[in-house]
């Protein structure tokens, strides 16, 4: 593990890939005080020129494996398609690099598990880019669910959706083709997932879903987990519906609203609403904050003091439950996990 430096100093990443989300992450990773990108790599050396260009990085690559290899990075960020993850996260880790992987992790669950066991075995923190959980505002909402304010945990319903469908060209959007990971229970629902078993701590012992299909990919899908615990979570996602990105955590006493979990809407500043048992609430009002710097800091501060087990592990688990609710989509029986 390449930890040279002091504490505070910056993390030093190589981002692999050239695409949107490599662009909107890297910029916060370029200012962040805790970060710096010393390389990028891509498939192109123009466009890791022109990247490296745009973001004054010093290194550019037109190949994966001499952006991983540099030795003056940390930490590699994997801002590349799904079937590209396993490969490069698991050569990452075997050269001692701290792994940020976007979601969804990989392809299915036994691809996260040999991606984490190796980061494990090198002593390397893995953790999937989502980026809500680590805000001021997501560490409020649990400490009120861990507190029992809310009773014994009843029904948590989420929702996430976009009307991108229509305008993608669905010969080239990675989304639209099933071998690219693509589909919204994997694109969207890995939030809805991640959430519910962020909210209750533990793993569905049945699942059930329902999709629309198109080109082989699911374009909205409707789902239920059922817990141990007698909780029932419920979701939907669709690429075909207003944008949409709620959740409702309701117990027996009281639930938390966000209509805006996964990211802040740009007029509103970020809140929750606690309701008690008769509907009477109150707010929960925070100061802006840019949860892709949240998500940043966090992961520079696992990878640089004690390695965090509990990101790896939850992305196995989100990756579970994924595989599971699309084989039900797919045959339209329940899955018992």
């Amino acid at each position: 593990m390449n930890n040279s430096g002091s504490e505070i100093s910056p993390m030093r990443f190589c981002v692999l890939g050239t695409g949107r989300i490599a662009t909107k992450v890297g910029k916060v990773i370029a200012r962040t005080e805790c970060s710096e990108i010393r390389a990028v790599a891509s498939r192109s050396q123009q466009r890791a020129d022109e990247w490296a260009m745009t973001l004054d990085v010093p290194h550019a690559f037109g190949s994966y494996a001499e952006g991983i290899e540099n030795p003056e990075i940390d930490a590699v960020y994997i801002a590349l398609p799904p079937p590209l993850h396993h490969e490069w996260t698991i050569r990452a880790a075997e050269l001692g690099k701290h792994v940020l992987c976007e979601k969804p992790a990989g392809m299915n669950a036994d691809e996260v598990r040999e991606m984490t066991s190796a980061c494990e075995q090198e002593g390397v923190q893995f953790m999937d880019g989502v980026m809500w959980l680590h805000t001021e505002r997501s560490r409020a909402m649990k400490e009120i669910i861990d507190s029992g304010e809310l009773g014994e945990l009843k029904r948590i319903t989420s929702s996430y959706s976009n009307p991108a469908l229509s305008q993608w060209d669905h010969s080239t959007e990675i989304r639209m083709n099933p071998e690219q990971g693509g589909g919204s229970l994997y694109d969207l629902g890995w939030y809805n997932v991640g959430a519910t078993l962020w909210v209750t701590g533990q793993m569905p012992s049945k699942v059930w879903a329902s999709a629309e299909w198109q080109q082989g990919v699911d374009i909205s899908c409707s789902a239920m987990m059922w817990f141990d615990s007698g909780t029932v979570a419920s979701f939907d996602v669709s690429f075909d519906t207003v944008m949409r990105k709620w959740i409702e955590v309701a117990g027996r006493n009281s639930s938390i609203v966000c209509d805006d979990f996964t990211r802040v809407w740009d007029n509103a500043p970020p809140r929750f609403w606690v309701h008690d048992g008769w509907g009477k609430n109150r707010t929960h009002e925070f100061e802006p904050e840019d949860q892709i710097e949240a998500m940043i800091e966090a992961y520079c501060r696992y990878a640089r003091t004690t390695v965090d087990p509990h990101w790896p592990q939850f992305s196995v688990q989100t990756q579970v439950v994924l595989d599971a609710l699309l084989k039900s989509a797919k045959t339209g029986r329940e899955v018992i996990l």
